[in-house]
């Protein structure tokens, strides 16, 4: 899989502000998963599958991203 630096930049950002996420510090360590780029990423997929479904459509990944209200990648 393919990701643009951008998108990298931004799943490592977004993983720092979850993991540091002023609630997760009120759980116990004991009790608390790490997060990681590849959780976020099973998450995405999983919000694609169960609600986006039935919005995609498209015949390249421009239109795919508006299908479902996302602007055209910027590489």
């Amino acid at each position: 899989m393919l990701i643009t630096s951008t998108q990298s930049a931004g799943l490592a950002s977004l993983t720092a502000e979850v993991m540091n996420d002023p609630h997760r510090q009120q759980v116990a360590s004991s009790e608390r998963e790490r997060i990681t780029d590849a959780t976020l990423v099973r998450v995405a997929i999983d919000l694609l599958l169960t609600r986006h479904r039935d919005e995609l459509s498209g015949v390249t990944e421009d239109e795919l991203r508006a299908s479902v209200g996302l602007p055209p990648l910027q590489y």
